[in-house]
């Protein structure tokens, strides 16, 4: 618990000392990563970005499994080299070591569906997803400045003030900016295949 007290004091630090911190948030939300695919065996075919991860682990709806599961492996890049020769551009990355997600607090966070939340000393209320601890707070003000506090086991070692949890905010962060919303202001219309239609 202590390593994991560490590294959320680490996220929030950074995300406090940086004088524009969205522009940090972004840095981390944008951060690549591979990810093994369990069932088909195989790496993904492109790095995602965390904030695509974020949606990938965080429950679509309240009580269904995420698409990926928190013992999913992952893997970062974390550098990509850009070199130019005469006649050709080559790119070299490096990685670092894989992890499942649930050793990454953004992911473990993300993929967490037992949060407890409540509001100025009101009942706690919960479990839900981050989707539903995000309805929540943005019924209640910002995330930033949110007076909600949230405890789920083997995450949090108390309740703990949103404000505090660094990582938190950035998965409610990647989840809120996933809204796929036209300039009409509603969700454009698929077919069954996911493609949209006009």
């Amino acid at each position: 618990m202590a390593k994991r007290e560490e590294q959320q004091d680490q996220t929030r630090e950074a995300i406090e000392n940086d004088s524009d911190s969205d522009n940090n948030s972004h840095n981390i939300l944008d951060e690549r990563w591979y990810y093994y695919q369990t069932k088909a065996g195989t790496v993904s075919s492109s790095p995602l970005s965390v904030r695509q991860l974020v949606r990938l682990f965080c429950p679509v709806r309240e009580g269904l499994n995420p698409i990926l599961p928190s013992n999913t492996q992952c893997l970062p890049v974390v550098a990509v080299a850009q070199q130019q020769n005469q006649q050709d551009r080559q790119e070299t990355a490096s990685y670092g070591e894989w992890k499942t997600a649930s050793q990454i607090d953004i992911l473990q966070e993300a993929s967490c569906s037992n949060w407890f939340w409540t509001i100025d000393g009101s009942p706690a209320e919960g479990p839900g997803s981050c989707r539903k601890l995000l309805q929540v707070i943005l019924s209640n003000g910002d995330i930033k400045n949110s007076n909600v506090m949230v405890f789920a086991k083997d995450v949090t070692p108390e309740w703990t003030k949103i404000s505090k949890m660094g990582s938190l905010q950035l998965v409610l962060e990647a989840v809120k900016n996933n809204r796929n919303i036209n300039k009409g202001g509603k969700r454009p219309r698929t077919n069954i295949n996911g493609r949209f239609e006009r």
